[in-house]
């Protein structure tokens, strides 16, 4: 499994790899905009494949950032939660109503009453 974490790193170093037992541990340096993180995890899986550090391979990569940016999404949102939790719990309710209101407008089944509206079509029993 493939983490990532967060190191004071030498200048110049974006993303470090190392293993901890079992795990691959991915150092990234703190204050990175997101081309520098992708840059730095790109260097990283290029120096694995010629083998310098453990080996990184792209869907490990792939979920390890995935984790992490959910994580930290999640920490934000609860950080967010304990400072405004009246806001929290509006927004909260809003986002259940839409979730709620979706659901009840997708599964409605459709009526074609355009067809009722138009003329008559000719001989559905109208004599004259």
């Amino acid at each position: 499994m493939i983490t990532i974490r967060y190191a004071d790193l030498p200048e110049g170093l974006h993303a470090q790899a190392a293993t901890l037992g079992k795990r691959t541990v991915i150092y990234l340096r703190p204050g990175l905009t997101a081309e520098q993180q992708r840059r730095g995890l790109r260097r990283a899986r290029q120096s694995a494949r010629m083998g310098y550090g453990p080996r990184l391979p792209a869907p490990g990569v792939a979920l390890a950032v995935g984790r992490h940016a959910t994580g930290r999404t999640l920490a934000d949102l609860g950080s967010a939660a304990r400072r405004h939790p009246l806001c929290f719990l509006l927004v909260s309710a809003g986002f259940a109503a839409m979730v709620a209101c979706y659901a009840l407008f997708a599964t409605m089944p459709v009526s074609h009453s355009a067809r009722a509206a138009g003329p008559p079509a000719a001989g559905l029993g109208l004599r004259r």
